[in-house]
């Protein structure tokens, strides 16, 4: 079978020169597949195919003719119609093949097939075919005789490059000329080339290192190529399953047709199924929104539970007191009443013995007149009248008896009053010290915590667990054993922060930690260890963050531009961010894996930390990552949280009112985390204590004696807290307390606080390692101050002053900063003066 390969360009028809081609098939196709046809070009007409159709391996039917190469690297294949026809006998062929013409630019094929059947039209249309190719042939003898023009003009080129050569000549005695003052230069030359000797032994040392890459890559060289033997005999495994598939191919063309009628069973089945796939995924989704809803609800109700039973047992708490002090005060309240109704009898019977005495009197006076008067009249009467003055004279006593009787019943109401007033003052004095008592329950200087742990896990126990305290982000922990209930109990003072954290139990999941401030008087907590769920791979997130520019430590926003690669075994696999600036993976559990972040351009770590190391050994792990667009500056902190450089905060026209800290965040302070806030209003002298005046002082200690929670001679870049301030005046603080030593200076400053926008940052005394920057940075800083108040003066007063620090020199004394450091004994009577700086939160 001859197939002319032509384009189409134009409306002109242009022979297309197979030798330059590459990547031929000639391929016929039935509906079923393609056969491959073994072919050649034709030597008189480059454009012409001869192919080999093998009409004893084809069945009877019609086939599509498939032509396909590439040019120049350019893809070119014919139109896929049927074109052939496997017939049963000559005189079923046909005899006459029309041209396709096409009016478009594109790679096209004519094809026709050379049938030898007695036709008298078929010789003109050789001699017609033989005119085009004579056609062609003058076209490749014009294009002949224009390369031959192309060669002539080459030569004469080259004609031109001799010449050119001779001037060359020429002018390299005028470079000869030019070596003398080469000679010259040698002297420098020999100078550099001292240098290019140590350039060229750093060469050897890289040349040493790429040799053993070469040796590495001959290795893998040498594995390729028996991979690739592997690949080529496989090859030959898979040329004989061809062979193999070819014989199961009429096999399975007889199978077809069953497998066809089965599947339409098998389709209709299935579209009833998928009906009813339909109707049970929508009745799971249903299912699943009441399900979450559920779960929303639940955890509702049980956050509300937590908060009731909280509230519920802070009014229990209270409610025993109250009824113990309402049990003193009825106490008190029947003793004041007895009392009361003692005084009322007593008064009583005061009462009544005066009428009595009254009466006998009376019935005296009238005696002793009937007497004067029996008397007087006859001394025949004077027996009448000795009895009745007997009777006067006993009836006199009886007043006096009376009398007497009321005076002491008078004296004993009297004192009965008094008891009863004093019982009444001891009554209320007993109220008031179950009021003061109450007051102290509700209003007392601390947090009473009440921590209650349990498990629901068969035969663990929560007796005798160990609870941490952290206070005020103190890094040692204050410890609490649990009772034989699993109860432990502690106070914190009021407004102090405090974090719990929880022991961990074998065969129960970790319980995280729970942070309080305290404000109540009594909190209760209630925490319960259920049973482990082993992962077997550990989810991590990487979260990039990114703060821009004058934005608060809290201001930062997500960041998708994040790119983390994860080495896993050697390979390395690369991380992108997503819109919520997240990055997740994960890691078989107790893998160890490699984390390297990309460095944006302008952007930073403030750590200078780009990759870490970790072991999966959890359920889930958060990698926080936050780029800055400063490595370090000392930055103004605006009211609302704002950070800018001096310039950008002159440039922004702020109001200089508005800039309120300063943030000492120099390079070796970030790289420790220990960078810090200072007030401007206290650098420039212009906040001052309750007098109005000046910076009160106070002692450091109220003894001269060694705190050993910090390092003696602190003031030593290698010693612990040298740059953490806040850590050491913690530390100052406890032991203090725990040795009953007044620490006045620090204990002022950890009482301090700044309301940064919606952050509070905590106050400590500096360590002479944060103030070292300050005072290196003595000029700059000072210029700052100047600018936001000018009506200070940082330069005379604030740095003249003996500020505290959290640094010890000796067991006896310790050390304060003017514009350098000195020391002062730590007893009462030397001068500290209590400025603060404040923390930096935590992000």
């Amino acid at each position: 079978m001859r197939i002319p390969v032509v384009r189409i360009y134009n409306g002109e028809r242009i022979p297309m020169p197979l030798p330059a081609c590459t990547d031929i098939v000639v391929n016929i196709c039935s509906p079923y597949r393609r056969i491959s046809l073994a072919y050649s070009i034709d030597v008189a007409e480059d454009n012409v195919i001869l192919a080999k159709v093998e009409g004893d391996q084809l069945y009877v039917g019609k086939y599509a003719l498939e032509v396909k190469g590439k040019i120049g690297g350019v893809d070119w294949r014919s139109n896929e119609y049927e074109q052939i026809a496997i017939v049963d006998n000559n005189a079923s062929a046909d005899t006459s093949f029309d041209a396709t013409e096409e009016g478009e630019d594109s790679l096209l094929m004519d094809t026709a097939v050379a049938i030898l059947a007695p036709d008298t039209g078929l010789y003109d249309k050789v001699l017609t075919a033989e005119e085009a190719r004579e056609v062609a042939e003058t076209k490749r003898q014009s294009a002949e005789s224009e390369r031959i023009a192309k060669e002539q003009e080459r030569k004469t080129n080259e004609d031109e490059r001799k010449a050119s050569e001779a001037s060359r000549v020429e002018n390299e005695s005028v470079r000869l000329a030019n070596e003398q003052s080469r000679t010259a230069a040698e002297a420098e030359r020999v100078k550099a080339e001292n240098i290019r000797k140590q350039n060229e032994s750093d060469r050897v040392r890289n040349e040493s290192s790429r040799s053993e890459a070469e040796t590495l890559r001959q290795q893998k060289e040498d594995e390729r190529q028996t991979a690739e033997s592997a690949r080529q005999q496989a090859e030959s495994e898979r040329i004989s399953k061809e062979q193999e598939r070819k014989a199961a191919e009429t096999a399975r063309q007889e199978a077809e047709t069953t497998r066809a009628k089965a599947e339409a069973a098998r389709a209709d089945a299935e579209t009833k199924r998928a009906n009813a796939e339909t109707a049970r995924v929508n009745a799971e989704k249903a299912r699943q929104q009441a399900e979450t809803t559920r779960q929303q609800n639940e955890a509702a109700r049980e956050q509300k539970e937590s908060e009731r039973q909280e509230a519920e047992t802070i009014r229990g708490n209270a409610e025993s007191v109250r009824i113990e002090a309402e049990k003193t005060r009825q106490q008190n309240e029947t003793s004041r009443q007895e009392a009361e109704q003692e005084r009322i009898e007593n008064n009583e019977k005061c009462v009544t013995a005066t009428n009595t005495a009254l009466s006998a009197a009376e019935k005296a006076t009238t005696a002793a007149n009937n007497a004067m008067q029996v008397a007087s009249t006859a001394e025949a009467t004077i027996a009448k009248s000795e009895k009745a003055a007997s009777d006067a004279a006993a009836a006199v006593q009886t007043a006096n008896s009376a009398l007497s009787a009321a005076e002491k019943a008078t004296t004993a109401a009297n004192n009965a009053t008094k008891n009863a007033t004093t019982a009444a003052g001891e009554a209320n004095a007993a109220a008031e010290r179950a009021n003061t008592a109450a007051n102290l329950v509700y209003n007392g200087p601390d947090e009473n915590v009440s921590v209650a742990c349990y498990t629901d896990v068969e035969g663990v126990s929560t007796a005798g667990l160990v609870l941490n305290v952290y206070i005020n982000e103190s890094t040692v922990p204050q410890q609490y054993t649990t009772d034989s209930n699993g109860i432990a109990a502690f106070k914190v003072t009021k407004g102090l922060r405090y974090d719990i954290v929880f022991p961990d139990i074998e065969g129960c999941a970790p319980i995280g930690r729970l942070s309080y401030t305290a404000a109540l008087q009594t909190r209760g907590i209630e925490v319960t260890y259920h049973e482990a769920i082993v992962a077997a791979q550990e989810k991590v997130t990487i979260s990039f963050m990114r703060f821009p520019e004058n934005t608060t430590w809290n201001g930062g926003e997500a960041y998708p531009d994040g790119v983390a690669r994860v080495t896993i075994d050697g390979v390395e696999t690369v991380y992108n961010a997503d819109s919520n600036g997240q990055a997740q993976f994960f890691v078989p559990i107790g893998k160890e894996y490699r984390v390297s972040i990309d460095k944006p351009a302008d952007l930073h770590l403030i750590t200078g930390a780009y990759s870490a190391t970790y072991t999966a050994d959890r359920a889930a792990r958060v990698i926080p990552v936050s780029f800055h667009p400063y490595l370090s500056d000392i930055l103004i902190v605006d009211k609302d949280g704002g950070e800018w450089t001096y310039d950008g905060f002159i440039a922004s026209g702020k109001d200089v009112s508005e800039g309120v800290l300063l943030h000492i965040a120099t390079e070796e302070l970030l790289a420790v985390g220990c960078d810090f806030f200072m007030s401007v209003d206290v650098m420039a002298y212009r906040k001052f204590d309750t007098d109005k005046t000046e910076i009160r002082t106070m002692s450091w200690a109220a003894q001269n004696v060694q705190f050993t929670s910090i390092p003696l001679n602190g003031n030593d870049a290698s010693q612990e807290y040298y740059y953490d301030g806040f850590t050491a005046t913690n530390l100052i603080v406890q032991e203090g307390l725990s040795r009953g030593i007044s620490t006045d200076c620090h204990t002022r400053t950890l009482r301090e606080t700044y309301a940064l926008g919606v952050t509070t940052l905590q106050g400590f005394t500096p360590s002479t390692g944060q103030y070292a920057p300050m005072i290196a940075n003595y000029t700059y800083i000072n210029d700052i101050i100047a600018f936001l108040r000018p009506d200070g003066d940082v330069v005379n007063k604030f740095w003249n002053l003996n500020k505290g620090t959290s640094t010890q020199q000796s067991a006896t004394f310790a050390f304060y900063v003017l514009r350098y450091v000195q020391s002062y004994g730590k007893g009462r009577g030397n001068s500290y003066a209590p400025v603060c700086a404040y923390a930096k939160p935590t992000l």
